[in-house]
């Protein structure tokens, strides 16, 4: 099994980038994910495994009593593979940011500049909001074990800081980042362009950060005598070393920006398929990247042990991802479907700022019981051509968008908290909920406000 699920993975991947392609794939396709779910199973979270396992048997109790045909079936099992190629290809990108050591500047940082709890708290949530941008959830890993290294030589207690500082600043990225799945999925459950609403995501992501900050500032802001921080300064033959993790740093965000630029221009004026930009994009900018840092020698063996090493890790968001698309097909089958249109109908006929809220409360209060972001934005996604009488579809997209980001961070079952939980040895449920409940609801408020606000200027 060990080496069979990256050769499944990478299957899928290359399968559903082929069926953005040629559609009469589609049922191999869905043998494929069928193959791939029964392999993640075993390797999910606890919690995971249990939602998988309940709605794939709703779901396919509802298949079976509506007699639903084989067509139905393979759209059911397909129906979130896209997202599934964008979570696959996105982390090579982690390839030139290990390769290249950008991120061993923030250790350097910590350790010469900052001299308080909230100023370490500040610069590993900008960077986690930077470096999440563009490498998604493999963000907490990297950062953590840097910052862990950097923050143990003059903190007692860094994973305390840590749990909370990287996923909120992470969780603000998920808002506009081009690559994340969270905002596949909220483009195809609202059938918006990302270009058109990436200005005001950004803005939303940025309210995000700077919440984070005060938070951040108001927990930390008294608390100097934790730190053992000494006046560390860099030695002059260090200076050389400095040099040259602050260019790695640069190339790191130069490639950032390259592949935001390349999405937005591919995905906007040339009308390109998202998800066959998305994964081509990051594989083109992988290899132009490890060529820059002078890795052209590599490139076979690390394409081989991301395969071999990094694809089995996204078990747990395949099966996650596959689940939400099945119950969302297997949900136009049974009246379910036309109740939650029928809630948002009512909602709809008290006024833009209630349905605001409403859909706000649905997906963040939906994460808080441990229902995954995802399935709720497919189920709202059914349901669109109730928002639309109500809202500009850019805005239902930027709802589902603010909304989901804000799901992600307290969710008990998110990628988020479930990769946080296992660095921190921490249930995930005192990473999601306990940790930042108040800090989602202050957030689900400013959103709401917000969204309103757009919505009046998009009118």
């Amino acid at each position: 099994m060990k080496h069979i699920r990256p050769v499944i993975y990478l299957a899928l991947a290359i399968l559903g980038l082929l069926l953005q392609i040629f559609p009469w794939l589609e049922l191999p396709a869905a043998t494929a994910c069928a193959v791939a779910m029964a392999v993640s199973l075993p390797y999910t979270s606890k919690g995971s495994r249990i939602l998988v396992i309940f709605l794939m048997s709703v779901s396919c109790l509802f298949m079976l009593s509506h007699g639903a045909g084989l067509s139905l079936w393979t759209k059911a099992l397909t129906d979130m593979l896209d997202v599934v190629v964008v979570v696959s290809f996105v982390p090579l990108l982690t390839l030139g940011v290990t390769e290249g050591g950008s991120l061993n500047v923030l250790g350097d940082f910590l350790g010469t500049h900052v001299k308080s709890m909230w100023g370490c708290y500040a610069v590993i949530a900008v960077a986690a909001f930077i470096v999440g941008s563009l490498i998604l959830v493999t963000t907490i890993p990297l950062l953590w074990v840097i910052s862990s290294a950097a923050l143990s030589r003059f903190m007692k207690d860094p994973d305390r800081l840590l749990v909370i500082s990287i996923p909120r600043g992470y969780s603000a990225a998920l808002v506009w980042a081009p690559a994340a799945p969270t905002v596949a999925v909220c483009l195809a459950a609202s059938q918006a362009q990302w270009l058109d609403v990436l200005p005001y995501a950004i803005g939303v992501s940025f309210v995000y950060l700077a919440l984070a900050l005060f938070t951040g500032y108001q927990c930390f802001k008294g608390e100097k005598a934790d730190l053992l921080h000494l006046e560390a300064k860099p030695l002059p033959e260090d200076e050389g070393l400095f040099a040259t993790r602050r260019k790695a740093l640069i190339q790191m965000m130069f490639f950032l920006i390259a592949f935001v630029i390349s999405v937005a221009l591919l995905t906007g004026p040339y009308g390109l398929n998202y998800y066959v930009v998305v994964p081509v994009a990051a594989l083109c900018i992988t290899l132009l990247w490890l060529v820059v840092i002078k890795k052209t020698r590599r490139i076979p063996m690390l394409l081989l042990g991301f395969i071999k090493n990094t694809l089995p890790g996204i078990g747990s968001q395949v099966a996650l991802l596959l689940t939400a698309g099945f119950f969302g097909t297997a949900m136009s089958l049974t009246p379910i479907e036309g109740w939650i249109g029928s809630l948002l109908a009512f909602f709809c006929d008290r006024g833009v700022l209630v349905i605001i809220a409403a859909l706000v409360v649905l997906i963040v209060g939906g994460a808080v019981i441990g229902i995954h972001p995802f399935i709720t934005i497919v189920v709202v996604g059914k349901s669109l051509e109730t928002l639309e009488s109500v809202l500009p579809i850019t805005v239902v997209a930027l709802t589902l968008l603010s909304a989901s980001s804000i799901g992600f961070l307290i969710s008990p079952l998110s990628a988020t908290a479930l990769v946080t939980s296992a660095m921190a040895h921490l249930s995930s449920f005192v990473v999601g909920p306990r940790n930042n409940l108040v800090y989602g609801v202050i957030a689900s408020f400013l959103m709401v406000v917000i969204v309103y606000i757009v919505s009046q200027w998009a009118v």
